[in-house]
């Protein structure tokens, strides 16, 4: 691996404009996230909107996974039931994920 050109003097700069670059470059990835979670959040309001039966499900299942996980109880089992909700329904009555 090559060693950096470096110019006397300058060393300072160049790390002052590489802080400055990976800071903008970190504010840009979490201005995406958070862009993206606001449009999934957008999306499953709608969807579970939609599907009220299976948002009871879903959270009937969370409900399940809190109290085993508060209670140290079946907390695998609540998990598998949580999985079987959530997961679609193949046409030859296997489950798909």
């Amino acid at each position: 691996m090559q060693k950096p050109v470096t110019i006397p003097g300058t060393s300072h700069k160049l790390e002052q404009v590489a802080d400055l670059l990976n800071t903008m470059h970190n504010r840009a990835l979490d201005a995406h996230q958070i862009s993206l979670q606001a449009l999934f959040d957008l999306w499953i309001e709608a969807f579970f909107k939609e599907n009220p039966t299976l948002y009871q499900k879903c959270m009937s299942s969370m409900e399940t996974v809190r109290e085993a996980c508060s209670n140290g109880l079946d907390v695998m089992e609540a998990h598998h039931q949580l999985v079987r909700t959530t997961s679609i329904p193949c046409t030859n009555g296997l489950v798909c994920t």
